[in-house]
């Protein structure tokens, strides 16, 4: 049987899942970092169409007063 750097242990399958223990762990910090991107990137631009939703309302109020 050929050698995949598995740790030999009496455990086998469970041996096995062991060793790729940290390579799990590590897809799944990658995976947490990238959908937090993706979740504040969009709350950002979230943020920033309600900033300038405001602005527009506050101008359109101010055009108004002074058309009166």
């Amino acid at each position: 049987m050929e050698d995949f750097g598995f740790v030999e242990s009496s455990f086998g399958v469970l041996g096995m899942l062991m060793t790729l223990l940290p390579v799990f762990v590590f897809l799944v910090i990658v995976a947490g970092i990238v959908v937090a991107t993706v979740w504040i990137t969009k709350y950002l631009k979230r943020q920033e169409a309600d900033r300038k939703e405001m602005l527009d309302l506050m101008r359109r109020q101010v055009s108004r007063k002074q058309d009166s």
